[in-house]
């Protein structure tokens, strides 16, 4: 057997049961194995009743007292019952669970283990309940006893229970653990045994194996590192393979420095700073390039991210091509939209400038669609508006997108599809290390603007509890009626189809 063979092959589980599975999208043993716990529980040694403490989980070995006294409220079954040992009584509820009383006969003695809770009503004083309890023989509990069991996600109808049960009986027959019915082949190593070591891995084989059935803490923690480190292998595997083909995109037509961008320096009433000056020549060079470009630049708010995409686009268009700059909110494309034409009016640069967004009206629209076709148009400032179908493009060059993470991989490939090995150049505000950009952009390069422009004021972040709103509202409003400015970010759960906003 490998681990191809559906569920129904494992002792136990039969059609129903496999429907069950199918449910969380396992349908074969590979399937099942890599579904990894959620959590582990500690099965810790049964206390007395009198050690038992609210709000704790405790076992407890007891003798039932009594026969379970069965209601019902509507159609639920409830049982209660007491049980106790030589230090005291604590009370029991079961929900719906009218066999309770065949389980549990006066007299018998059984470990019950759960969240213990405080008394209620006339008994409050004596008496912790606990509701729902596992049940367990004396004999089962202790051969679980100090172990860590599996927590697993789960579906209607399928219980921890059957989970463990199933998991178990496939790691017997198909994973190589206990028995002679194993395949050789299941999670076969991949790693050199020279690199094994020096990493201090342990074996794939043996990190499912140990994930599922952990002997201890220190055994858990090594098969989650084994496995933590295949998913990040694979991850960057896949990263690297990204931007090798990245790499390899060609672009229509190769752009040339020009000396419209050093004019446009020598005449800005301000001066870049080191930082600016060494990610325009990362864009510079990888713009004059035959292949396309793929950089994300990642800067603080006022670190000077938008003057580096302006004079990107002014390369653009000085080469005769067509630039896009795609902003995630309509303010935010008109604000980027009136910097430039005022940067164009003042300087006299060759950019032909138009803004496309979702509210620009109908007739509008079909003249700018036109326009931009005809390459009346060099530059096209906008939204998702620039993505749709009835855009074409006559040249497109350089794609730039604003606020990065608030759009998907798919919305800025399909922005660039709209030319031939375009550029793309990418930025964030997001204050993240440069660490996890590369994790978080792992298709594009990173640039760093670490370095503020003089007279720019720092940047101050403030986290506060949902306690501080009131406070923190009034602190608004005296900033806005000091003249200040003020916005409110409100994620979206699902995207909206009044606004061109999306889920974040």
């Amino acid at each position: 057997m490998k681990i191809q063979t559906g569920l129904t092959s494992i002792k136990g589980v039969g059609e129903k049961t496999a429907e069950l599975f199918a449910r969380l999208r396992i349908t074969n043993v590979g399937e099942l194995l890599e579904h990894y716990p959620r959590d582990y529980e500690k099965m810790e040694a049964p206390v007395t009743v009198s050690a038992l403490t609210p709000g704790r989980v405790c076992a407890v070995k007891a003798a039932v007292i009594g026969v379970p006294q069965v209601t019902r409220v509507r159609s639920l079954v409830i049982a209660n019952v007491q049980a106790g040992d030589a230090t005291g009584f604590f009370r029991l509820t079961f929900f719906g669970m009218p066999y309770i009383r065949s389980v549990l006969k006066p007299g018998s003695t059984h470990v019950f283990r759960g969240l213990c809770q405080a008394g209620s009503g006339r008994n409050a004083a004596r008496l912790v309940r606990m509701e729902q309890p596992a049940i367990f023989s004396a004999e089962d509990y202790s051969a679980v006893q100090d172990t860590l069991q599996p927590r697993y996600a789960l579906t209607k109808g399928l219980t921890n229970r059957l989970m463990t049960r199933t998991v178990q009986a496939a790691l017997r027959e198909f994973a190589g653990g206990h028995g002679p019915e194993a395949d050789d082949a299941a999670f076969q190593e991949f790693l050199p045994s020279k690199l094994q070591q020096e990493l201090d891995l342990i074996s794939w084989r043996e990190a499912v194996i140990k994930i599922h059935c952990p002997g201890d803490e220190r055994e858990l923690a090594a098969a989650r590192r084994r496995l933590c480190f295949n998913e990040f292998l694979a991850f960057f595997l896949g990263l690297s393979r990204l931007k090798r083909e990245n790499r390899a995109r060609e672009v229509q037509r190769v752009l040339e420095r020009v000396p419209d961008t050093d004019r446009l320096l020598e005449r800005l009433p301000y001066r870049l700073t080191g930082a600016q000056l060494r990610v325009w020549e990362q864009i510079e060079e990888d713009m004059s390039a035959e292949t396309a470009m793929n950089r994300l630049v990642q800067g603080d708010v006022g670190s000077g991210k938008t003057i580096l995409a302006f004079l990107a686009l002014l390369m653009c268009a000085a080469n005769g091509r067509q630039g896009c700059l795609m902003a995630p909110t309509e303010v935010l494309a008109a604000q980027h939209f009136e910097a430039l034409s005022g940067l164009c009016r003042e300087q006299g640069l060759c950019i032909r400038p138009v803004l496309l967004t979702g509210s620009t009206p109908a007739g509008e629209k079909k003249r700018i669609y036109r326009a931009i076709a005809a390459g009346e148009y060099n530059v096209i400032v906008g939204t998702h508006a620039l993505i749709q179908e009835k855009v074409e493009y006559r040249g497109l060059s350089l794609v730039v997108t604003d606020e990065q993470h608030r759009f998907g991989v798919r919305q800025r490939e399909s922005l660039a599809d709209k030319g031939e090995g375009t550029h793309v150049l990418v930025m964030s505000a997001t204050p993240i290390p440069r660490t996890l950009a590369i994790v978080l952009y792992g298709d594009l390069n990173v640039s760093i603007l670490d370095e503020m422009p003089v007279g720019r004021l720092p940047i101050k972040n403030c986290v506060v509890g949902t306690s501080w709103r009131p406070k923190a509202y009034s602190f608004i409003t005296d900033q806005v009626r000091a003249g200040h400015q003020a916005y409110v970010i409100c994620p979206l759960v699902e995207a909206s189809e009044k606004t061109e906003a999306e889920n974040v």
